[in-house]
């Protein structure tokens, strides 16, 4: 069994060592921080969107109550 864990062990250096991990590497992280921002602004325009709704709602709900 230690000698197949060395192997995995040594398998696994070369592959991280590879400038093409590397790369893909950095490019996963720069997506998921893109889709993470991108997530944040439609979640921020979708609630800047609902309040302005909320608004007018309100205002309908008002003079309706007040009638």
């Amino acid at each position: 069994m230690s000698k197949f864990s060395k192997l995995c062990s040594c398998e696994y250096t070369k592959i991280i060592k590879k400038k093409s991990t590397k790369i893909m590497l950095i490019i996963l992280v720069i997506a998921l921080l893109a889709a993470a921002g991108f997530t944040a602004l439609t979640k921020k325009l979708t609630d800047f969107a609902d309040e302005s709704i909320t608004s007018g709602e309100y205002k309908n709900n008002l003079q309706a109550e007040l009638d």
